[in-house]
């Protein structure tokens, strides 16, 4: 994501009647922006792609809860046809109902953790706006007069 620095000068002599060079020293701001962009921009998809794998470890982690809940619940029908029917039915009532809060709370951790993930990227684009802006004072500083 380089910046074109030739156009960036035809642009501001366009507008500004500004003259830079390109070793002009507030090119230096320039770099170092694109420099900490990138380095925010590695930091947060490290921090997705491990959002991801945590996401798939708990999806699998409550697929095989759910596995081993159907499982136990498979045995607990067949004890159901041997046994006092009403009492094996609310059994099972209180363990599906328990395998449900799982999921969902599974869900929940999830969603919460996403929800952090969207708080740091948001944090991301307020520090580059906010290294943007000191950068293009920099720029406006030195080129308008006091």
């Amino acid at each position: 994501m380089a910046i074109d620095t030739q156009e960036l000068v035809k642009e501001l002599k366009m507008r500004h009647q500004v003259g830079l060079k390109p070793n002009d020293p507030i090119f230096v701001l320039l770099t170092m922006n694109e420099l900490l962009l990138a380095n925010y921009q590695e930091q947060f998809q490290a921090m997705l792609e491990a959002q991801n794998k945590q996401q798939e470890i708990q999806a699998e982690e409550a697929i095989k809860s759910h596995l081993n809940g159907s499982t136990d619940l498979s045995n607990r029908l067949f004890k159901a046809m041997h046994e006092d029917f009403e009492k094996t039915k609310t059994e099972l009532k209180h363990l599906f109902q328990g395998q449900l809060s799982e999921i969902q709370k599974a869900k929940d951790n999830a969603f919460k953790e996403f929800s952090h993930a969207t708080k740091a990227l948001q944090t991301i684009g307020y520090v580059v706006a906010i290294l943007f802006g000191a950068m293009l004072g920099f720029i406006f500083r030195g080129f308008l007069p006091h």
